[in-house]
């Protein structure tokens, strides 16, 4: 008879249950595997089958399955021979000969890997601890469940069936009325749970067949929607599936309501639902307008090029692809869309474009006129962005864009916020080769635009061309010593056209096409002295210019000497609770002084085309004072007294918790020929950045995120730039941020929100932006959002300055349980800038 609570080996435990007693084993696992009543062994030529009734329980730390009955298959021959291994009666007549062999003899090492495959295809695994008992593996044939079979990972039901057959020879499940809730993650790193109900699914390895099946995302007992496809085939890929269904209808609440075409997607992109969205806004100059967006993936047709053109699995390809339909009551039908594509490792894009095609209503977006102040009056109005980057090794990559717009009114106005925070658009092709210390570029940047964006946002009478561009570097190569001195020499090469393309509504273009070849070479000697680090240099620079601003050649040289000393000072300021534990923090002090002179330098900057830094090179010399205060976040330990080198190793140890919850940066500059560099003043400018994070138990407010940076010139007595930015909450029921900038264009701009969440799905957000010195509201909107299990519906109403109306509008989102992206993804590490980065860490 088997006890009820046996501590063994996986499946193969069960054999084992005949002869271990369960003390024996109870501490050396956490899995479990239980029965409630009775157990019987039968004997067939080959094959030995233990046959469980009134219910079975296998568990782990994750893992539990349940079931009303088992039939366990073990090798006949290497269950007796283990009976015997073990010290008990092998259950045959014994002659004194060893029994043979089993005459399938399987490798442990791969009944485990099928036996974790298999259950981490249903969810995580990591702690089953399989590995440790792959000698029993290989005593299992198959394992048969019947009844109410549940299987829970982590506390969440992630299968269910009715009966489940699993052959670990074969590696093939199959399942009669099942229930499989698949988990994946999205490409944002969003948990996703596919879930797939079908009277029978067939797993054979990675993949998983059936016919009839249904297909949805919604978690709900019953699903609020999903599709019914007549057949699926669902592949296990790293970290996602991919599905490939046929014969496929779209049903709400039970009810077939669309048929949709076949579907090829992985469960990291979008749905292969056609509808993204819904939209309506009504404004006081354009009045009603209401649009749709669809979309897909295109994963099939780009799949067999990318298998053709590089040899590579099709499956690794992915592409989504969106198209928005929109109805203007005063501009007409805009058509907007954008499609993605990426393929593993090797190469990933994007390209976006907008059209509409008779546009009889006015302006209103940032820009309004062109550059010599003509109005802008174009109808047929078109632009497309086009970005690709291609790895061709872990040295070699290329970047390609494309921009081309049917006038400079059309990116600001229809993608206004990418053009506010996005790079400035242009076409160019970019080749690098990185190698070590090593890195060689290839550029070309040109206009298919009459017009440029500057980096103010508004129109540049030209735009810097690049035709074609080539730099070659090399960074701190030693080429000898002195003692323990390391002599480093850096060297930046540079050879190219240089032209700028002049808008031809500018009044007074210049020819100044120019091949430059630029030459630095730069010697420096990095060394320690007591708690110092001091690096002094020296380098000479060679430019030549085969067109100048005299129509003739010129050559120059110019010198620069420096030296920068910095050191590094630390204190841990730790305190003792009463009840024992430990906290406190470290300051970090990096102090540091560095001056350059830069002397000898040929010609005046106004004898030069002026390109880049390059050509602006003048005689300067600079003394830069800096302090970095860095304050580490404190980590909860043992007190002191009672495990002192515990204490010190869980409160610092800043490599498992890195990042700090104060960040202090200051530098003034000084500019010791005050004269000659800075109109005889010797202040320079006084650069300053903070980031604060306090931990909660040290302010009254919650979530506090702080960020102050900016510079000062003391000349002008004003901040040539300042930002300040908070946010923090709940504090009463709200979350709260509010921001203040200044620049030499822009002289103290306002903007501040707050939002909270109402009955539980339902959200209320509001900003506003203020210009202090115009005493002018900017802009104002409040928006209501209703966040349900399978859609998001937002209701907004908003006023802006700039466009002189007051708008509203109402957006409907499918959601699908969460399958659908708003957007495309990142490209190349785009998003996540500036304050947003910085407050959300």
């Amino acid at each position: 008879m088997i006890p009820d609570v046996l501590r063994a080996g996986v499946w193969a435990g069960c054999v084992l249950s005949s002869f271990v007693p369960a003390q024996e084993v109870q501490d050396e696992t956490p899995i479990q595997i239980a029965h409630a009543f009775t157990n019987e062994e039968e004997e067939e030529p080959d094959i030995t089958e233990l046959h469980f009734r009134g219910g079975v329980r296998f568990a782990s730390e994750l893992v539990e399955i349940r079931a009303d009955s088992a039939v366990i298959r073990v090798d006949r021959d290497a269950y007796h021979q283990l009976r015997l291994d073990v010290g008990g009666d092998s259950g045959l007549p014994q002659r004194g000969t060893t029994p043979p062999d089993p005459r399938r003899a399987l490798s442990s090492e791969l009944m485990v890997r099928r036996f974790e495959s298999f259950l981490g295809s249903l969810g995580n695994t990591e702690q089953l601890g399989a590995e440790d008992y792959r000698d029993w593996f290989a005593l299992v044939r198959s394992v048969y469940l019947e009844g109410n079979i549940v299987m829970m990972n982590s506390g969440v039901e992630v299968f269910t069936a009715e009966s489940l057959m699993f052959s670990l020879p074969d590696n093939r499940a199959v399942f009669v009325d099942a229930e499989l809730r698949l988990v994946s993650q999205s490409l944002s790193g969003v948990e996703r749970m596919l879930v797939v109900r079908a009277p029978r699914l067939i797993k054979q390895g990675v993949r998983i067949t059936g016919r009839d099946v249904s297909i949805t995302t919604c978690t709900a007992g019953e699903a609020h929607f999903e599709v019914l496809s007549s057949q699926v085939e669902i592949i296990e890929r790293t970290g996602e599936f991919e599905v490939i269904s046929r014969g496929n209808t779209l049903v709400f609440s039970g009810r077939p309501t669309v048929p949709l075409p076949d579907a090829h997607f992985f469960t990291g992109e979008q749905s292969q639902i056609p509808i993204k969205g819904v939209r309506a806004t009504y404004s006081e100059r354009e009045g009603f307008e209401t649009g749709v967006d669809i979309g897909g993936s295109a994963n099939d047709v780009g799949g067999v090029l990318h298998e053709a053109l590089t040899g590579r699995p099709a499956y690794e390809f992915r592409s989504d692809w969106r198209l928005g339909v929109t109805y203007n009551e005063e501009r007409g039908v805009p058509l907007d869309g954008d499609l993605t594509w990426s393929a593993g490792d090797l190469y990933e894009g994007r390209v976006r474009g907008f059209y509409l095609e008779e546009d009889h209503g006015r302006n209103l977006g940032f820009i309004r006129t062109n550059v010599d102040g003509t109005l802008i009056t174009e109808t047929e109005r078109s632009q497309i962005h086009a970005q690709n980057r291609i790895r061709f090794s872990d040295a070699w990559t290329a970047d390609l864009t494309v921009f081309a717009a049917s006038d400079p009114a059309v990116y600001p106005e229809f993608s206004g916020a990418e053009h506010l925070d996005g790079e400035i658009p242009e076409t160019s092709a970019v080749v690098r080769h990185a190698d070590e210390n090593r890195l060689f570029t290839l550029t070309g940047r040109t206009n298919l635009t009459t017009f440029t964006y500057g980096d103010d946002r508004g129109l540049a009478p030209s735009f810097t061309e690049e035709a074609p561009l080539a730099t070659y570097d090399l960074y701190g190569h030693s080429i000898g010593s002195l003692g323990d001195t390391d002599i480093l020499v850096t060297s930046a090469t540079e050879a190219g056209w240089w032209r700028h393309e002049f808008d031809p509504r500018f009044a007074t273009p210049v020819m100044d096409r120019t091949f430059r070849f630029d030459q630095e070479l730069e010697l420096s000697a990095p060394t320690s002295v007591g708690p110092f680090a001091i690096r002094p240099y020296g380098s000479a620079r060679f430019t030549y210019y085969d067109n100048s601003v005299s129509n003739a050649e010129q050559e120059r040289w110019a010198y620069d000497l420096g030296i920068s000393i910095t050191t590094r000072l630390a204190r841990t300021f730790s305190s003792t609770a009463p009840d024992g534990s430990s906290s406190g923090f470290r300051h970090r002090l990096y102090p540091s002084v560095a001056f350059g002179h830069l002397f000898r330098v040929d010609g005046d900057p106004s004898d030069y085309f002026q390109f880049d830094e390059i050509d602006s090179l003048h005689e300067n010399g600079t003394i830069r004072l800096g302090v970095l205060n860095l304050f580490d976040r404190p980590v909860a330990g043992p007190s002191p007294e009672t495990d002192p080198g515990r204490a010190r190793r869980e409160m610092w140890n800043i490599a498992r918790n890195p990042g700090e919850f104060l960040h202090v940066d200051v530098a003034q500059n000084f500019a010791p020929i005050s004269d000659r560099d800075n109109n005889g003043d010797l202040l320079g400018l006084f650069e300053y950045e903070m980031i604060w994070r306090p931990m909660e138990d040290w302010v009254p407010i919650p979530n506090l995120r702080v960020l102050f940076e900016g510079e000062h010139d003391w000349n002008t007595h004003r901040s040539r730039t300042m930002n300040v930015a908070a946010r923090f909450g709940k504090v009463l029921g709200v979350n709260w941020s509010a921001g203040y900038r200044t620049d030499e264009m822009v002289r103290g701009t306002l903007q501040y929100g707050a939002s909270t969440d109402l009955l539980g799905r339902w959200r209320v957000d509001g900003w506003s932006a203020y210009n202090l010195e115009t005493k002018q509201q900017l802009d104002y909107h409040a928006m209501l959002t209703r966040q349900d299990h399978d859609w998001v519906i937002r209701v907004g109403v908003g006023y802006s300055q700039i466009r002189d109306e007051v708008s509203f509008n109402i957006n409907f989102q499918p959601l699908f349980g969460g399958l659908f992206r708003q957007r495309p993804r990142d490209f190349a590490g785009t998003y996540g800038r500036g304050a947003d980065a910085l407050l959300n860490n």
